[in-house]
């Protein structure tokens, strides 16, 4: 049997765009799209839920805990946090975004962490998953809070 492909195109994407892949079983029948596949074009560290602020991109600095942050320089940079609270404040008003490495259970961080970030218009992306690990200090990362997606290098 033949399968016709239709609406196949070759062309060059930009990096960072989203794309959609879209198929159906049994092949070739019209109404039978039962798959789809969004995904990004770039090196995607981590993804997460997404939160408000805008696109960032800056050095990263991983804060494992509120002790560990004490006397770090992190002006400008992209917090990594596995928990959020009152004592990170000090580091986050320093910032320029959160990544919130933090287990789905943890609502609170999360609600704390998206309170004080809309309060400071700082980008968030929350629920991270191996944001900690994959994320070294001083790696150059650009975070997408829109799109929930954290990439490898600076793009904006």
């Amino acid at each position: 049997r033949d399968y016709k492909v239709t609406g196949v195109q070759t062309c060059a994407l930009p990096i960072w765009d989203l794309v959609i892949l879209v198929a159906g079983s049994p092949f070739g029948i019209k109404g039978t799209t039962n798959m789809m596949i969004v995904e990004s074009i770039g090196e995607v560290l981590v993804r997460g839920l997404s939160g408000p602020g805008e696109k960032t991109a800056g050095k990263a600095i991983v804060i494992p805990s509120s002790k560990e942050g004490e006397g770090v320089d992190v002006d400008s940079k992209i917090l990594v946090l596995a928990r959020c609270n009152d004592n990170y404040l000090s580091l986050i008003k320093k910032s320029s975004g959160i990544i919130l490495d933090n287990h789905p259970e943890d609502t609170e961080s999360e609600n704390y962490a998206l309170l004080i970030a809309k309060a400071l218009s700082l980008p968030v992306i929350t629920r991270a998953t191996g944001a900690l690990r994959l994320i070294h200090d001083d790696q150059e990362v650009t975070m997408d809070p829109q799109r929930a997606v954290i990439y490898k290098g600076i793009r904006i």
